[in-house]
């Protein structure tokens, strides 16, 4: 049987023009659970404006990490790439991506990333001496609540800027620019016309922000350059044919990193203290370990190496709650994948969800299983697959543990009963009610 003699993949394709957006947008997970049932690992649909094909599995993995700038391209919707550049690394492909990747992984290597470690740990430790007089007079030890998504995101944001521009961000800032990316994420899935307040709104934060980093990256090339954060690196790096980013390019690719590195973060600490949160013997594990690697008074960079349950659970969690909980592509031309056709043109959506939830890819399933051997660690695709794996992958994590192993030292903690533990998808993966926690200063010793 020919190619063009396939059938399309099951499916339907909902209401005119609206397809199945709507259901989609409002529970990602009760409609991708559904059709995986009913359809399995491969569907129709017609999502976010155009006619789709959703696919699972490690295979489906494979062959976007195979296929990425061939067969398939990215996109995004309308909104999304107005919002944030058709250029930043996300939207782009071939030669375009390839060197902007270049010069932006200069400011993600190994040595690159190590040398922000004590900038982050400084942001951690800032934010967790504030917390600790919510319970009262420092040393007092009582207790109190925090919604921890919220007051994740102005950490992460305060350590991606930190890092990325090399500066303390005062309160007033902090606010400001909070509010800008607020207005731009909550922009990305909406219409994407002038006349639409949140898109508008949107836009128009995306060029305050745009001129505010223009004009520190205008500041930055009159002066000597000082310390080694990624915007100093980024300036003075080039691609492999000597192209550097224009002030207009490395404005958008800054919003997105800064996009990129504060939301996704948010998430992922979130996600693994609801786990940590709701499991007492794992929380005593984890700060049974932090004790003991901060026996040898080194560094808390150093420590990080003694620290493979941190470690485990982290993986783990990235595994069963994916920042991002899935990719979106388009076909350039007709494939074939597991009997079904997916003509060129379609919108190709690929499920990381679902898919790092596979016994096929791991053993756990949807299970949380911190405490599983070395030979079974987690595996997953939460930091994609091919030429559009995370760029900031490596700076992730380090982020991850710092702040995670800080917050383990200072703190009990425990989730409050009551509130609703379901996920949201979009635009990135959390708790519905943002994870209250009861928190008190943990004793000295």
């Amino acid at each position: 049987m020919s190619r063009t003699e396939l059938p399309l993949p099951p499916g339907r394709s909902g209401l005119p023009f609206l397809g199945e957006t709507i259901p989609f947008l409002l529970n990602t997970e009760s409609f991708v659970r559904h059709k995986l049932n009913k359809y399995g690992r491969i569907y129709k649909s017609h999502i976010l404006g155009k006619p789709s094909v959703v696919l699972n599995g490690v295979d489906a993995m494979k062959f976007l990490a195979q296929n990425q700038g061939r067969t398939l391209i990215s996109t995004y919707p309308k909104s999304v790439i107005e919002l944030l550049g058709p250029n930043v690394l996300p939207n782009s492909d071939g030669p375009t991506h390839e060197r902007a990747r270049q010069v932006i992984g200069k400011a993600f290597t190994p040595s690159a990333v190590a040398s922000y470690s004590q900038y982050i740990e400084q942001v951690c430790v800032r934010y967790a001496q504030k917390w600790r007089t919510l319970g009262g007079e420092e040393g007092g030890g009582g207790e109190f609540e925090m919604r921890i998504y919220g007051e994740l995101l102005d950490v992460m944001l305060d350590i991606a800027y930190f890092v990325l521009i090399g500066d303390n961000m005062d309160g007033e800032q902090l606010e400001l620019y909070s509010k800008w990316f607020g207005d731009i994420q909550g922009a990305f899935f909406s219409l994407p016309y002038s006349w639409f307040p949140p898109f508008r709104r949107a836009m128009k934060s995306r060029t305050n922000l745009v001129n505010a980093l223009k004009d520190l990256i205008a500041k930055r090339r009159r002066l000597p350059r000082q310390g080694r954060d990624a915007l100093n690196l980024l300036i003075d790096s080039k691609a492999d044919d000597g192209t550097a980013l224009s002030d207009d390019d490395l404005a958008a690719q800054m919003i997105m990193l800064l996009i990129a590195g504060h939301e996704t973060s948010a998430s992922a600490a979130t996600c693994f203290l609801m786990e940590v949160a709701r499991r007492e013997d794992l929380r005593v594990q984890l700060v049974e370990e932090q004790v003991r690697a901060m026996e040898g008074g080194d560094p808390l960079s150093v420590q990080l190496q003694s620290m493979p349950l941190l470690e485990q659970a982290l993986q783990e969690s990235l595994r069963l709650y994916p920042p991002a909980s899935g990719v979106i592509r388009e076909s350039v031309c007709e494939f074939e994948h597991e009997g079904f056709r997916v003509p060129a043109g379609y919108q190709v959506l690929f499920g990381i969800f679902l898919t790092n939830r596979l016994e096929e890819l791991s053993p756990s399933g949807e299970d949380f299983c911190p405490f599983a051997s070395q030979s079974k660690a987690s595996q997953h695709y939460s930091f994609g697959a091919g030429p559009h794996l995370c760029i900031g992958q490596r700076l992730a994590l380090l982020e991850l543990k710092i702040f995670l192993s800080i917050f383990l030292r200072t703190f009990d903690f425990s989730a409050v009963e009551g509130q609703d533990f379901s996920l949201t998808f979009i635009p990135m993966m959390k708790p519905k009610d943002g994870l209250l926690l009861r928190m008190k200063e943990r004793a000295a010793g």
